[in-house]
């Protein structure tokens, strides 16, 4: 599989996704969605602790950011690595970025032993990013240019010919235009700024996706 900044863009989830299975009496639910904001993590997880208030586990697993992902795992409270990591595992296998994994287990009385709890969380996992449903971001970088507004006019002409999107905002340095650059074009565009950023009241900054 060829990463994100090789070839552009990346595959998430399009949908929440949602599955079921049952193992020796033990109900496994697990919910998939596409999210970039790792401080929302600990919100879901409390909100599938609301739905579900007779569980014995809420388990989880995340992989957030795209050219420098995050992941993170809980097994919260099932033996150590038989939870979390098959979850994170799934996501791995999907080639998803942004994207968070819950699983729910009811405890049916039967114990599924080591082998059977990594099995189970798994698949709950890889069902629910089946039913998710994949789909295709492309990576875009955000040129924010802060400049005076009688030097507009070569970004826009800029934009234009390279078929670019632009926007106007006020920043706390002033008057800055955005430009959204995709990744693969990012150092041709830079190349072509750059005589334009040697004017000293020019200034440059990217975000990274």
């Amino acid at each position: 599989m060829a990463l994100p900044e090789e070839q552009g863009w990346y595959w998430t989830v399009e949908r929440e996704g949602r599955a079921e299975i049952r193992e020796w009496g033990s109900r496994f639910l697990g919910y998939a969605l596409s999210t970039d904001d790792p401080d929302s993590l600990k919100d879901r997880v409390h909100q599938l602790r609301l739905e579900h208030p007779q569980a014995t586990h809420v388990c989880s697993a995340s992989r957030i950011g795209v050219l420098r992902p995050e992941s993170r795992s809980s097994d919260d409270g099932e033996p150590a690595h038989t939870a979390g990591d098959p979850i994170l595992q799934a996501i791995r296998s999907s080639d998803c970025y942004n994207v968070w994994i819950g699983v729910v287990r009811y405890y049916g009385g039967t114990k599924l032993g080591r082998p059977g709890l990594i099995q189970a969380y798994r698949e709950t996992a890889a069902l629910a990013l089946t039913d998710a449903g994949r789909k295709r971001v492309d990576l875009v970088q955000h040129f924010c240019l802060s400049l005076p507004y009688d030097d507009e006019h070569s970004v826009y002409r800029l934009a234009q010919r390279k078929g670019l999107k632009v926007q106007s905002k006020e920043t706390n340095r002033g008057h800055a235009l955005i430009l959204h650059v995709p990744l693969l074009q990012s150092d041709a565009i830079r190349a072509e700024l750059a005589p334009m950023l040697s004017k000293a009241n020019w200034e440059l900054t990217i975000a990274v996706p």
